[in-house]
């Protein structure tokens, strides 16, 4: 499965500010487009990354713990992409 980059730039911004418009502004997209990017990045992978609040900041709870520290998001789309093995 390839990831779209401009999907993991967002999702990884977000996580780091805890808000979509921050990142927005340091990836120079509007607020909507990094929403918009992260929403397709949760459709491919099939999983909520964020919790998101009305008229707020992304609630950081709903984070991973494996990547609230941005040296760790790298090594998110090797795990993820990694054949998955059943436990005997």
């Amino acid at each position: 499965m390839s990831l779209p980059l401009h999907a993991l730039h967002a999702f990884e911004a977000s996580a780091r500010h805890l808000s979509f418009t921050c990142a927005g502004l340091e990836l120079n997209v509007t607020q909507a487009a990094v929403s918009a990017r992260v929403k397709n990045l949760e459709a491919l992978l099939r999983v909520l990354l964020f919790r998101r609040l009305a008229r707020s900041c992304i609630d950081g709870r709903a984070v991973p713990a494996a990547v609230r520290p941005p040296e760790t998001v790298a090594a998110v789309p090797a795990r993820l992409t990694r054949p998955w093995r059943q436990s005997p």
